[in-house]
């Protein structure tokens, strides 16, 4: 136990601690480095100055003894803010028992100083295994998480991919609030749970986010865009302002490619340009009889991008011609740049054919100018201009992705719809602009809609706290599943038990279930 520290000495570490932070001295702030100092003195921290209960043991042949949902609140020793949670007790008497309420009692005692989730559990029963000294202790810790529904994907190094089928140790994108840039990291913790209340849903034409009531929503108002004030961060169901602006697009620096060997080395940049042109408009085949391997890279005569092809073709090591063929699609004769490379070939053909294709991750996460040099020549054979709004039309479903992906790791914000034309799908990637034609970095959505929902929800941690998702075509930025470890969302929980001495978990849990349903 230590000695407890003097609240005149915290008042001033508090006050120092609001005129770092600049927040201006007023009538509601007046007395908070009091409130504060005594908050974490005799609440938050208690435990570290008070000594463990006393408890009175009585005599009993009692079995198994279990009590459920003792509410806590700790700090969380990352961050120092509180962890809100329960806690469920079950042990095997042996021959002695204690009132239940002493048991709430332990739990708040050793909760009532910094720890994270695994060791509050941990500690619990460790002191009621000293304190009771029964034949043996089960002991579980829930507490809530932010989450998002089951149509929501999360960006990964393998692209956009839904919550629910993202495997274990890989990378994901994670966004800084204070820098605005993307880096990947692997996430901290997976989480999935069932959930049955209100979801809160973002939505507009470019914007779709659906999260749990008490998800942290990173946002500014109009005052605040007027004003020039940063994102700030408040739970969905807090958000009451009629119109807000969420943060929709970041910045990755990625690693400087390096050149490429196709016959001979090829400059990164000029294998970005290739790589665009081809995956826009390009094709491969081989002729058994003739042992010819074909790249074929149609581009008409008055097509936008022609001169643009023809004078990267010119600088690249690959003898080509121009050909007239019949299209059979377009019933009309077309032109098409022709190259006949073995090598070339069998490099291409690892990047998919037809609606397989797919952007090399050297590409994808290279340096920002080799993204734009894909995606200049990638437009240049599959896009257009309506106004001031680029659009591009990808009939692959992973081609799509990758395109949407790197419009966004180079700050652009897009929406992907779908589309029928024929018998396939075809995918329009819009890039937005303002209505000065700048490049747009937020959104603006009316307060989110309430829907119930009933099912499971998922999200990840990672150090950063926000990461990037997309919910039909439209991506957005926002929470992890929490700022602090141990801090979630009421209907989406992460448990940790922990079990000394000599019990069966199974009957414990089982025990548990029932004492609930009883409830």
């Amino acid at each position: 136990m230590l000695k407890k520290p003097d609240i005149k000495q915290g008042e001033k570490i508090i006050s120092d601690l609001l005129e770092w932070l600049k927040i201006p001295i007023t009538n509601s702030t007046r007395n908070t480095p009091k409130r504060v100092a005594k908050m974490y003195v005799n609440e938050l921290c208690s435990g570290m100055y008070t000594s463990s209960p006393k408890i009175t043991k009585f005599d009993s042949d009692i079995g198994m003894v279990c009590v459920t949902d003792i509410t806590f609140t700790s700090m969380c020793e990352h961050h120092l803010l509180p962890i809100i949670g329960k806690c469920s007790i079950v042990y095997l008497a042996n021959n002695k028992v204690i009132g239940l309420s002493k048991l709430a009692r332990i739990v708040r005692h050793i909760s009532a100083r910094p720890g994270l989730q695994e060791i509050i559990t941990n500690q619990i029963a460790e002191e009621v295994m000293r304190l009771l000294k029964p034949r043996g202790v089960y002991v579980a810790v829930s507490a809530e998480h932010l989450c998002y529904d089951k149509e929501t994907e999360i960006l990964s190094e393998k692209g956009f991919v839904l919550f629910k089928n993202l495997s274990k140790n890989i990378k994901v994108a994670q966004y800084n609030k204070d820098t605005k840039k993307i880096s990947f990291v692997i996430p901290k913790a997976y989480i999935k749970k069932r959930y049955n209340n209100f979801m809160y849903h973002f939505k507009n034409l470019s914007y779709d986010k659906m999260v749990t009531k008490d998800h942290r929503v990173l946002y500014r108002t109009d005052w605040d865009k007027r004003n020039n004030r940063a994102y700030k961060v408040n739970t969905a169901k807090n958000i009451n302002n009629r119109r807000i602006f969420l943060p929709i697009v970041g910045y990755y620096g990625g690693i400087k490619g390096k050149n490429v060997l196709l016959n001979k080395k090829i400059s990164f940049y000029d294998y970005c340009s290739f790589m665009g042109m081809y995956l826009s408009n390009g094709c491969i085949s081989y002729t058994p009889k003739d042992k010819k391997w074909i790249i074929k890279i149609k581009q008409d005569y008055t097509s936008k991008g022609y001169n643009d092809f023809k004078s990267l073709l010119d600088k690249l090591p690959f003898n080509y011609h121009s050909n007239d063929y019949y299209d059979r699609i377009y019933k009309k004769r077309r032109q098409a740049f022709v190259i006949y490379s073995k090598e070339l070939y069998e490099h291409l053909k690892q990047f998919g054919k037809v609606h397989n294709k797919f952007v090399p991750d050297n590409i994808k996460y290279g340096d920002k100018k080799g993204r734009e040099l894909f995606i200049k020549y990638f437009w240049l054979g599959d896009g257009y201009k309506i106004k001031a709004n680029i659009y591009f039309t990808i009939t692959g479903i992973r081609l799509g992705n990758d395109i949407q992906e790197l419009l966004f790791l180079n700050g652009k914000a897009t929406s992907l719809n779908i589309r029928k034309k024929g018998t396939n799908n075809v995918r329009d990637i819009i890039v937005h602009v303002d209505k000065s034609g700048k490049d747009k970095i937020e959104e603006l959505v009316k307060s989110p809609s309430k829907i119930l929902y009933n099912d499971f929800v998922y999200s990840v941690e990672v150090d950063d706290t926000f990461i990037v998702t997309r919910r039909n075509g439209r991506i957005a930025i926002s929470g992890n599943c929490m700022t602090i470890r141990g801090v979630k969302a009421i209907g989406s929980r992460t448990n940790t038990a922990s079990y000394l001495g000599d019990i069966n978990i199974n009957e414990a849990i089982q025990l548990l279930e029932v004492n609930k349903f009883l409830k």
